[in-house]
Protein backbone atom coordinates (compact mmCIF):
# COMPACT_ATOMS: atom_id res chain seq x y z
CA UNK A 1 0.00 0.00 0.00
CA UNK A 2 2.74 2.71 0.95
CA UNK A 3 4.59 1.84 -2.58
CA UNK A 4 0.85 2.82 -4.18
CA UNK A 5 0.85 5.86 -2.35
CA UNK A 6 4.44 6.88 -3.40
CA UNK A 7 4.24 5.76 -7.16
CA UNK A 8 0.94 8.40 -6.47
CA UNK A 9 2.91 11.15 -4.75
CA UNK A 10 5.76 10.90 -7.87
CA UNK A 11 3.15 10.95 -10.47
CA UNK A 12 1.06 14.07 -8.82
CA UNK A 13 4.65 15.68 -8.19
CA UNK A 14 5.59 15.37 -12.01
CA UNK A 15 1.97 16.46 -13.04
CA UNK A 16 2.47 19.74 -10.85
CA UNK A 17 5.88 20.20 -12.22
CA UNK A 18 4.78 20.11 -16.04
CA UNK A 19 1.74 22.78 -15.00
CA UNK A 20 4.25 25.06 -13.07
CA UNK A 21 6.33 24.70 -16.01
CA UNK A 22 3.39 25.36 -19.05
CA UNK A 23 2.22 28.30 -16.57
CA UNK A 24 5.62 29.65 -16.60
CA UNK A 25 5.81 29.86 -20.54
CA UNK A 26 2.40 30.90 -20.79
CA UNK A 27 2.65 33.81 -18.21
CA UNK A 28 6.34 34.57 -20.17
CA UNK A 29 4.54 34.46 -23.79
CA UNK A 30 1.50 36.91 -22.01
CA UNK A 31 4.17 39.62 -20.27
CA UNK A 32 5.56 39.60 -23.80
CA UNK A 33 2.90 39.92 -25.93
CA UNK A 34 1.52 42.78 -23.43
CA UNK A 35 4.60 44.97 -23.15
CA UNK A 36 6.07 44.91 -26.93
CA UNK A 37 3.37 43.83 -29.11
CA UNK A 38 0.84 47.14 -27.97
CA UNK A 39 0.04 47.98 -30.94
CA UNK A 40 -0.65 44.86 -32.80
CA UNK A 41 -3.96 43.97 -34.24
CA UNK A 42 -6.32 42.35 -31.90
CA UNK A 43 -7.52 39.26 -33.56
CA UNK A 44 -10.96 38.08 -32.09
CA UNK A 45 -11.27 35.44 -30.26
CA UNK A 46 -13.02 32.77 -32.52
CA UNK A 47 -10.13 33.40 -34.97
CA UNK A 48 -7.26 32.75 -32.56
CA UNK A 49 -9.22 29.13 -31.32
CA UNK A 50 -9.72 28.52 -35.03
CA UNK A 51 -6.19 29.42 -36.30
CA UNK A 52 -4.37 27.84 -32.72
CA UNK A 53 -6.65 24.50 -33.47
CA UNK A 54 -5.68 23.83 -37.17
CA UNK A 55 -2.08 24.50 -36.77
CA UNK A 56 -1.93 22.32 -33.59
CA UNK A 57 -3.96 19.77 -35.57
CA UNK A 58 -1.36 19.72 -38.15
CA UNK A 59 1.39 19.21 -36.27
CA UNK A 60 -0.10 16.66 -34.03
CA UNK A 61 -0.48 14.43 -37.19
CA UNK A 62 3.06 15.75 -38.48
CA UNK A 63 4.23 14.05 -35.05
CA UNK A 64 3.64 10.37 -36.92
CA UNK A 65 6.13 11.32 -39.45
CA UNK A 66 9.37 9.51 -38.59
CA UNK A 67 12.43 10.37 -40.31
CA UNK A 68 15.79 9.28 -38.52
CA UNK A 69 18.89 10.97 -38.53
CA UNK A 70 21.23 7.89 -39.71
CA UNK A 71 24.21 9.62 -37.84
CA UNK A 72 22.79 9.77 -34.47
CA UNK A 73 21.13 7.16 -31.98
CA UNK A 74 17.61 5.77 -33.02
CA UNK A 75 15.70 8.03 -31.10
CA UNK A 76 16.64 11.05 -32.46
CA UNK A 77 14.28 12.00 -34.93
CA UNK A 78 13.30 15.40 -37.57
CA UNK A 79 10.52 16.77 -36.00
CA UNK A 80 8.26 18.21 -38.92
CA UNK A 81 5.85 19.15 -36.45
CA UNK A 82 7.83 21.85 -35.47
CA UNK A 83 6.98 23.96 -39.04
CA UNK A 84 2.59 24.26 -38.36
CA UNK A 85 3.87 25.39 -34.60
CA UNK A 86 6.32 28.16 -35.84
CA UNK A 87 3.82 29.62 -38.84
CA UNK A 88 1.14 29.72 -35.74
CA UNK A 89 3.36 31.42 -33.62
CA UNK A 90 4.47 33.77 -36.17
CA UNK A 91 0.89 34.47 -37.51
CA UNK A 92 -0.84 34.85 -33.91
CA UNK A 93 1.98 35.59 -31.30
CA UNK A 94 3.71 33.66 -29.23
CA UNK A 95 0.91 32.53 -26.58
CA UNK A 96 -0.84 31.21 -29.62
CA UNK A 97 2.55 28.71 -30.11
CA UNK A 98 2.78 27.81 -26.55
CA UNK A 99 -1.04 26.91 -26.62
CA UNK A 100 -0.41 24.76 -30.16
CA UNK A 101 2.67 22.96 -28.74
CA UNK A 102 0.78 22.26 -25.66
CA UNK A 103 -2.56 20.93 -27.91
CA UNK A 104 -0.24 19.63 -30.16
CA UNK A 105 1.39 16.98 -27.29
CA UNK A 106 -2.42 16.33 -26.84
CA UNK A 107 -2.97 15.50 -29.69
CA UNK A 108 -0.28 13.08 -30.19
CA UNK A 109 -1.12 12.00 -26.61
CA UNK A 110 -4.70 10.56 -27.98
CA UNK A 111 -3.60 9.58 -30.83
CA UNK A 112 -0.79 7.33 -30.32
CA UNK A 113 -0.49 7.56 -26.37
CA UNK A 114 2.46 7.72 -24.42
CA UNK A 115 5.89 5.03 -24.49
CA UNK A 116 7.79 6.98 -22.22
CA UNK A 117 5.71 7.77 -19.45
CA UNK A 118 4.89 11.36 -20.33
CA UNK A 119 8.94 12.21 -20.03
CA UNK A 120 9.21 12.34 -23.22
CA UNK A 121 6.54 14.13 -23.93
CA UNK A 122 6.97 16.74 -21.37
CA UNK A 123 10.70 16.73 -23.14
CA UNK A 124 9.08 17.85 -26.26
CA UNK A 125 7.15 20.64 -25.01
CA UNK A 126 9.60 22.17 -22.77
CA UNK A 127 12.13 21.95 -25.79
CA UNK A 128 9.26 22.96 -28.65
CA UNK A 129 8.97 26.23 -26.47
CA UNK A 130 12.55 26.85 -26.49
CA UNK A 131 12.42 27.32 -29.78
CA UNK A 132 9.63 28.93 -30.54
CA UNK A 133 9.51 31.39 -27.66
CA UNK A 134 12.71 32.93 -28.52
CA UNK A 135 11.98 32.88 -32.55
CA UNK A 136 8.84 34.62 -31.52
CA UNK A 137 9.48 37.68 -29.27
CA UNK A 138 13.06 38.68 -32.11
CA UNK A 139 10.49 38.47 -34.93
CA UNK A 140 7.46 40.33 -33.55
CA UNK A 141 9.73 42.82 -32.16
CA UNK A 142 10.36 43.82 -35.45
CA UNK A 143 8.43 41.29 -38.21
CA UNK A 144 10.62 40.58 -41.28
CA UNK A 145 11.97 38.31 -43.46
CA UNK A 146 15.20 38.76 -41.77
CA UNK A 147 14.19 38.72 -38.49
CA UNK A 148 11.82 35.64 -38.95
CA UNK A 149 15.15 34.06 -39.95
CA UNK A 150 17.30 35.67 -36.99
CA UNK A 151 14.70 34.30 -34.76
CA UNK A 152 15.09 30.72 -35.88
CA UNK A 153 18.51 30.49 -35.29
CA UNK A 154 18.45 31.98 -32.00
CA UNK A 155 15.50 29.71 -31.32
CA UNK A 156 17.90 26.93 -32.67
CA UNK A 157 20.71 27.73 -30.78
CA UNK A 158 19.01 27.90 -27.45
CA UNK A 159 16.80 24.98 -27.84
CA UNK A 160 20.78 23.17 -28.60
CA UNK A 161 21.65 24.64 -25.41
CA UNK A 162 18.96 23.98 -23.51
Amino acid sequence: MSKLISQIAENLTFLLEWLGIFAALFILAILFERLVLKNRKKLGSTHFLAYTAIFSAMAGVLMFIEIPLFFAPSFYEIDLSEIPIMICTFYLGPVAGVVAELLKIIVKLVLKGTSTAFVGDFANFVVGCTFILPASMIYHARPGKKTALIGMAVGTLIMTVF
